[in-house]
């Protein structure tokens, strides 16, 4: 099982921020914190890319986020849903490494999103749960 604590700050780009419509890209790096007691995924570093459209009150999000170890092999996985009261389901998509043809997912909710402490960007954590598969 995967259970991780994610924390990172984005610089975000804005299209528009209209009062009926937001949308924004966002580039997000940080370091993952694994709560099962293996450490599978202690120390690992992260970036994201992604967009966020706000229509109607909805919140939906896209893009992928790199998970990196100590020893340089990663993972990509892959992301597209609303976000808010349930959490986000995301999915590997690659992994190099002892990662190739890794297989799962899970999913990701925010714990915490603090007041930014520069114009422009988001700070958060966010609780990931999930499965892992890695061919023998």
């Amino acid at each position: 099982p995967i259970n991780i604590v994610s924390c990172r700050s984005a610089t975000n780009t804005m299209l528009t921020a209209d009062k009926d419509l937001v949308i924004f890209s966002y580039d997000a790096k940080g370091i993952d914190q694994d709560l099962n007691e293996d450490k599978v995924f202690a120390n690992y570093t992260h970036q994201c890319m992604g967009t966020i459209r706000i229509l109607g009150g909805e919140i939906l999000a896209r893009g992928y986020c790199k998970y990196m170890g100590p020893d340089e092999d990663f993972f990509i996985v892959s992301y597209n849903g609303v976000m808010g009261e349930k959490p986000l389901a995301w999915e590997y998509i690659y992994g190099s490494g002892k990662w190739k043809g890794v297989k799962g997912g899970g999913t990701a909710k925010y714990i915490t999103k603090a007041k930014p402490i520069v114009k422009g960007t988001t700070q958060s954590c966010i609780q990931i749960t999930g499965t892992y598969d890695v061919p023998q």
